[in-house]
């Protein structure tokens, strides 16, 4: 059987899309599968996998991470990424956003050394924009850079 490397751009269960890049056939998607019950693959990682058909595989091996990032609760934790670089936390004027969410992104973000900045979406929403920028003042008073966007206003304004 032949083996490859590749980039895992998606994960459902126990199930992953790797994708191998070559220069003389260009980028080709298999699906992979682990070995046993258990998986600790996460998007983001490099594998090295061996091709069980066409376009399917097995992961032999994960290769070494640059970093982790996980989802805890009290409970458990759970792989989202793995060799990330930067995290972009993604709230808005409406629906609210919950603070104890952007704080364990941050901390799970800290935790790994993943550099973050935080986006306050629809601010064209304007009785709700204090708010928002009142809340996310804590986080920038702490250092994380916070950009405003919005699409609905003057998106012709910006081409």
């Amino acid at each position: 059987m032949t083996e490859l490397q590749g980039l895992i751009i998606a994960a459902h269960g126990r199930h992953y899309l790797a994708l191998c890049s070559d220069k003389q056939q260009g980028d080709k998607i298999y699906q992979c599968v682990t070995r046993g019950k258990k998986s600790d693959v996460a998007t983001g990682d490099r594998v090295r996998f061996k091709i069980t058909s066409d376009d399917q595989g097995v992961i032999e091996e994960i290769l070494p991470r640059a970093s982790l990032l996980y989802r805890s609760d009290q409970y458990k934790s759970k792989l989202l990424a793995a060799n990330v670089t930067q995290l972009f936390i993604v709230v808005a004027t409406e629906p609210g956003f919950s603070d104890d969410l952007v704080s364990r992104a941050l901390v799970a973000a800290e935790a790994a050394g993943i550099r973050v900045q935080l986006v306050l979406n629809k601010t064209d929403i304007a009785p709700l924009l204090p708010a928002a920028r009142g809340r996310l003042t804590l986080y920038r008073d702490l250092g994380y850079p916070v950009h405003e966007v919005s699409a609905a206003k003057d998106p012709a304004s910006t081409l």
